[in-house]
This record gives structure tokens, sequence and C-alpha cells, in this order.
């Protein structure tokens, strides 16, 4: 099971946080964490059919690629691959922004109890101009398993440890969200993703103090940026082409949707979807799925050395 070691400072002593944590993720909780992180996809401006598949397969390829276990460690934390170093710089800063989403929301659910993250973009229609463009605003805010609390994240992917005025910049950031659906977000999270060799690692902060921030309200157009992806790659069995069940063996991954949401997915009620599974994350618990209604099996050769 790939472990990665945190560094946190400053939460409040109700979470019971030490100084070094350690997220113990399998696969599965990886990938679940790459196709969940809700944010504008690349393929939105279609939104239905197909592109929704290839913006899963996108984020899918992005961890593949850049992720392997290292061995022969007692516990085997995350490197990055001979391939992704091999990436131009621009290319590079694009994989360390989208992993640190990914482990930002796997510390969030792990840690915090908040598994729901959504990009702050896809509450563009809410926002003014100055802070959509701006840069100094949080990427993500998250729901707690409740649905009654909210949070704001700053999540950075850096290539090496992140400085001093970098930690006080991301937690500035972090404050610039005031409340959700009316209720204000607390924990405030500035967290960095980074590699020290080439071993990943994570460092996250909770800010003190609040700013009169950004006040967003959540609804369909939010959740169904939330499960769009999950949804295409669960459909593939349903799919006639012959392709996609090629790809689906060569993804060596399967994605379920709990019934209970799935209907209400299909049906594009995605609030709905999303308002049941908070009523339901016990039995999805007990039946192994997220508290999302989602579950992730991924084969043996996501544990194995990437050949390139």
């Amino acid at each position: 099971m790939p472990r990665i070691e945190v560094e946190t400072a400053a939460f409040p002593p109700s979470y019971g946080l030490g100084a070094y944590e350690q997220i113990s993720a399998t696969w599965e909780d990886i990938v679940w964490a790459a196709i969940t992180v809700g944010r504008p996809n690349i393929h939105y401006v279609f939104r239905y059919g197909r592109p929704s598949l290839y913006e899963a397969l996108f984020r899918l390829s992005m961890i593949r690629m850049a992720l392997e276990q290292a061995r022969p460690y007692q516990y085997y934390p995350l490197r990055r691959t001979a391939a992704f170093k091999a990436l131009d710089p621009t290319e590079k800063g694009a994989v360390n922004y989208f992993l640190g989403m990914v482990f930002c929301k796997l510390f969030a659910a792990t840690h915090l109890d908040i598994p729901w993250l959504l990009h702050v973009d896809v509450f563009k229609d809410q926002l003014n101009a100055s802070f959509l463009t701006g840069r100094s605003r949080p990427d993500l805010v998250g729901q707690d398993v409740t649905g009654t609390a909210w949070g704001a994240f700053e999540s950075k992917g850096r290539a090496s440890n992140p400085s001093a005025q970098d930690r006080l910049k991301a937690k500035d950031q972090a404050r610039r969200i005031l409340s959700v659906d009316g209720i204000i977000c607390a924990p405030l999270v500035a967290s960095f993703t980074y590699f020290r060799g080439d071993t990943l690692k994570m460092i996250c902060e909770d800010p003190e103090g609040r700013d009169s921030g950004e006040r967003l309200r959540s609804g369909d157009g939010q959740w169904e940026h939330y499960y769009r992806a999950a949804l295409a790659l669960a459909e593939i069995d349903s799919e006639e082409a012959t392709e996609d069940l090629q790809r689906r063996d060569e993804l060596d991954l399967i994605v379920e949707i709990h019934p209970k949401i799935l209907h209400l997915l299909r049906e594009g009620a995605w609030a709905a979807a999303h308002d049941a599974s908070v009523g339901l994350r016990d039995i999805f618990d007990v039946e192994g799925f997220k508290p999302d209604g989602i579950k992730v099996t991924t084969g043996d050769s996501w544990s194995e050395k990437l050949r390139l």
C-alpha cells in the first residue's frame, strides 16, 4: 500500500493531528481522488457523451504516467517515474498541479473527514472576473461527510520543497473563501504536494484568521463536475463499442457507482445524487463504496513499475 508522509501545522486539537502524519492510500483511493476532484475539464464545452470519457482517461493517464511505488522499502512511498522526469517544464507544471489537487483531496478525506472537493472555478458564474483571473484565491472547497460543514483548500503541486514565502502565500489564498451555502468555511487548508528527491511528500497547514471573502452556493452545476468523469468510466460496460471494452481492459480498473444513486446521475440529477449519498454513507461503507457512492477496483498493474 502506498504511503505518503505529511507534515502538518496549526490545525485545531479537535482534529487530533500530530506534527507528522501519513496517508495510507491504496491505488483505488488514488484513482478515486483523481476522477472525483471536481474541476472544470478541458472538454466541458461539449459536456456530454464521449468527451467525458476522454477527460476521465486524461486524469488516469497523468496518475499512471507520473507515479509508481518505490521498492523494496518496509512501506512503499510513491515516487515520480522516469517518464515524468523526462517531461518538459511546462508539462511537469501541469502534472504537478493536478497531483496537488489529488493528494489534497486524499488528505482531506482521510484526516479531516472531508471527501467532497470541488474546484473553485466550477462556481465561476457566481464569482466576479477579478476573483477568477487573480492568482490570490484558493483552488478548492470541500464538504464533510455529514454535509453540514465546508472547508477551503489551496492546493499546490511543486517539484521541490516549498519555501517559507510559498507557504505564507498559500495560507493567504486559503482565506479568500468565506462560506459555501451559508456555512463559514473551516478548516482552511494550505496544502503542498512536492518531491523530496523523487519521493512524494506533503505539507498541510491550517492558517489562522478569516477574511471577508467570497460566498458560494452549490447546486447541480457544481456536482455535475464532481460526478461526470466517474460516471463515464462506470458506463464503459454499457457501451456497445468494442474499443471501449478494450480500453477498460487496458486501464486495468473498474469503476462502479452504487445503484441507489446511479439512476439519479443518469438522469442528470447531480445535486440529488449528492444529497442522497450523504444520507447513505453508512450503507456505502458496508458495501465497499466511498461516501460519494463510487467504488474503484484496480488490477495488479497499478502497483508495478511503469514500463516505458
